[in-house]
């Protein structure tokens, strides 16, 4: 389906599973529905909740399934929220940063590596669907705010996570390995 030309995208990338907790996504997006019907959101990955998130979910709603590429996606996207109870390292949050995407996530794992509260996204308690929404409209509403979290997104990501610097972190290290045997 195509979305409308002013619509507002939200994205959740992940596995629909119940530690992810998607089912937060979609009463997100029952929130919305009165209040901001330009906001759709977009669920991509796929799960054993899927059946059940789709049975509840509003119209403003897209299940996208497995995306082998999320370029179109996160292009499209004006946030990304991640609602996960616990975390590694987030990647959907690096990748939507990389295309310069702001994210409203809850403070699980490592989010913090990846998300500079405040300046690049908003962090909310785990399980505060209050201030989840809280922070998703106040993005909504301020398109000024956004892009500049998107921007301040992109750079972090860059400077902490793009492939060229992960080539010199194992170039360094496999310097200092054999700095060591000799």
């Amino acid at each position: 389906d195509r979305l409308p030309a002013d619509a507002q995208l939200i994205v959740f990338a992940g596995r629909l599973t119940a530690i992810k907790r998607p089912e937060r996504v979609v009463d997100l997006a029952h929130s919305l529905t009165d209040s901001h019907p330009r906001a759709h959101v977009a669920i991509t990955g796929d799960g054993a909740l899927r059946a059940e998130l789709e049975a509840t979910a509003p119209a403003n709603v897209a299940f996208l399934g497995m995306c082998d590429d999320m370029t179109v996606v996160m292009r499209a996207a004006d946030l990304i929220v991640l609602t996960s109870d616990n975390e590694g390292m987030p990647v959907a949050l690096i990748e939507a940063a990389m295309h310069g995407v702001p994210a409203v996530t809850t403070d699980a794992g490592a989010v913090r590596q990846v998300v500079l509260a405040g300046e690049s996204g908003v962090v909310v308690p785990i399980g505060d669907a209050e201030a989840l929404c809280a922070a998703v409209v106040t993005l909504l509403d301020d398109p000024a705010r956004r892009d500049r979290m998107g921007d301040a997104a992109q750079r972090h990501a860059q400077q902490h996570f793009s492939s060229g610097r992960l080539v010199d972190d194992y170039r360094r290290l496999y310097d200092a390995l054999l700095a060591a045997r000799r």
